[in-house]
């Protein structure tokens, strides 16, 4: 008897559950491929280099670097996983494959199951879909977490369940990214209109204790420097790789059917609202990519348009959406090219890596990654090695802000920009030398990534 009821709850889960399974599986099949071959598995890009670091120095009983990055949950994540990039990259995708299960759900709660798979695909094929369902960044997880959070919000019974994991998937929810924080009048604001209840006090005091160890490892002085009312500010290179990559075809649909009355998306809408003008008037300066996670909610928003009576004109531009989606995705070999700088985890053969250097800031050797360089410092990084051959360049990345390279006491070169790997071409004879770099940090995150000296271009 007992047997019989297992098989019928099996059963009723699945037949429940088997278009969100389906979604996922074939999603994670689908994300798993550009880890395991678009994305050199032997170096870090971009912003993977502090997380990568950070879940090391987990490992090793050490928190660093975060009063200059972003919380801990991302870093922690990656600590479980040792090390192993490919096994990282690949979880990134488990997170991206779960936001799509998750976006098919909510979007099947709400309207057709046509729309809920047109909401999926519009989603996934956003190529900063695939590229975050690949590359070690937060935005990954904060989606997962906030689709989750909000699948919550919007379908669970208000049992005391339903309060405790609210206030613990908030409290993920901003150790994954600082932006969170300003989530909380948005999801006031929703509570109060569908029924407040004193019980969310609690909730809102489980999220603040899972938030409050960040603040004591330096997260304070993270906010108050990347925060700063009515002085946001976007780059031209943000606006014109959003533009070429994710299509103007998608913002004109998203704004088309912003200004369409939905009442079952007032919800969303007011998310997408809030989480704009958050980072409009909060942000001391944002990249494209800060957008992204109000992109689910616009991709459901769009596959909606094909439940009004204006069908032709809503596929034909959702068809358009997807030629310039893939075509961005595939054909465009450059979408790495905005991550101008790397590091390698596995030096090129022909080249030594310099680790340690003696900092005058700290008064004590470093080993590089080291990226706790305060602001608006001017420190020197020394060191010496020994060349048992020729040698034709220094490759350094992560000089952040501004550098001047010396060798054996002679000027070799000057970099002002932080966001690319630098690349002085020198002869350097065999025997011992000394290296001096005097680098000045401005703003926020400070120091070197990885110095090499190597006979060619190590890429």
């Amino acid at each position: 008897m007992s047997e019989k009821k297992s098989s019928e709850k099996f059963f009723l889960f699945f037949h429940e559950y088997k278009w969100f399974l389906a979604v996922l599986f074939l999603s994670l099949i689908f994300f798993s491929h550009f880890p395991l071959n678009y994305w050199n598995s032997d170096r870090v890009f971009g912003d993977e280099v502090f997380y990568y670091f950070q879940a090391q120095g987990i490992n090793q009983g050490e928190f660093k670097w975060f009063s200059v990055t972003q919380p801990l949950l991302l870093p922690v994540v990656l600590s479980l996983l040792h090390s192993n990039i490919i096994l990282m990259r690949l979880t990134m995708s488990l997170f991206i494959a779960l936001s799509c299960a998750l976006l098919f759900r909510i979007a099947r709660k709400l309207f057709s199951v046509k729309t809920a798979f047109f909401s999926v695909l519009l989603f996934a094929s956003l190529p900063l879909t695939t590229m975050y369902a690949s590359l070690l960044y937060t935005e990954s997880i904060f989606v997962f977490l906030l689709l989750s959070l909000l699948y919550l919000f919007l379908f669970f019974k208000k049992d005391s369940l339903y309060y405790v994991l609210s206030g613990v998937l908030l409290g993920l929810l901003m150790q994954a990214r600082m932006i969170a924080v300003f989530f909380i009048p948005i999801l006031i604001f929703l509570v109060f209109f569908k029924g407040w209840d004193r019980k969310h006090f609690y909730s809102m005091f489980i999220s603040l204790l899972i938030f409050l160890p960040y603040f004591f490892l330096g997260g304070f002085k993270f906010f108050s420097e990347k925060s700063s009312l009515f002085s946001a500010s976007l780059a031209p290179f943000e606006i014109y790789f959003g533009l070429k990559y994710i299509g103007l075809i998608f913002f004109a649909l998203a704004i088309y059917s912003f200004l369409v009355p939905n009442k079952k998306l007032r919800w969303a809408k007011t998310i997408i609202l809030f989480y704009f003008i958050s980072l409009l008037l909060i942000s001391k300066g944002f990249l494209f990519r800060y957008f992204f996670p109000a992109f689910p909610f616009i991709s459901l928003m769009i596959a909606s348009l094909i439940e009004n009576k204006k069908k032709l004109v809503s596929y034909s531009l959702i068809a358009l959406f997807f030629m310039s989606a893939f075509y961005g995705i595939y054909l465009s070999g450059d979408t790495k090219m905005q991550f101008t700088n790397f590091l390698f985890l596995n030096p090129p053969a022909d080249c030594i890596e310099i680790n340690s250097f003696q900092n005058t800031c700290v008064g004590q050797e470093v080993n590089l990654p080291f990226f706790g360089q305060d602001s608006n410092t001017i420190c020197s990084y020394s060191s010496s090695f020994d060349s048992e051959s020729e040698s034709n360049l220094i490759f350094i990345s992560y000089l952040d802000d501004k550098a001047v390279l010396y060798l054996d006491n002679e000027l070799v070169g000057k970099a002002s920009d932080p966001f690319r790997r630098h690349i002085f071409y020198k002869t350097i004879s065999s025997g011992k030398h000394s290296l001096l770099i005097t680098l000045e940090n401005f703003y926020n995150i400070g120091g070197i990534g990885q110095v090499l000296i190597c006979k060619n271009v190590p890429f």
